[in-house]
């Protein structure tokens, strides 16, 4: 067995043990997203937000649902986020473009991307003020 089979292995079990338990379902997701299985990551990303809304919960579903390139439910995910976290930066800056696709199953990283000097300047991400009026 790969390392790969085995950590998916340990995140089942995990998960079969304690279902409820929703940082399994987070830690699982982005396994999945990262193996480029993104359709199964948002359900894992879905089943999160069910048991523990929280912004980043919602920010990652959204960046799921981006990355199938599904726009029209990645936009309700990151405005849930910023609705229950309206300084929720990535969120944020997400919404305040004006087209959401992004190359599909891109490597999703743990940290959500936050506005600093060098990508708001690059265009790449607006202030989160201009945004969310945080």
């Amino acid at each position: 067995m790969g390392r790969a089979s085995a950590a998916e292995e340990m995140y089942k079990k995990a998960l079969a043990q304690r279902p409820e338990y929703a940082n399994f379902y987070d830690a699982y997701a982005f396994f999945l997203f990262n193996a480029g299985r993104t359709k199964e990551a948002a359900a894992n990303f879905l089943r999160e937000t069910q048991l523990m809304p929280t912004p980043r919960g919602f920010n990652n579903l959204g960046g799921a649902y981006q990355a199938m390139g599904d726009a029209t439910a990645a936009k309700p995910a990151y405005e849930k986020s910023t609705s229950i976290g309206p300084t929720a930066a990535s969120a944020c800056a997400i919404l305040s473009r004006t087209a959401l696709p992004m190359p599909p199953n891109r490597p999703m990283e743990r940290q959500s991307p936050v506005p600093t000097k060098s990508n708001t300047e690059s265009g790449k991400l607006r202030s989160m003020s201009a945004v969310c009026g945080g």
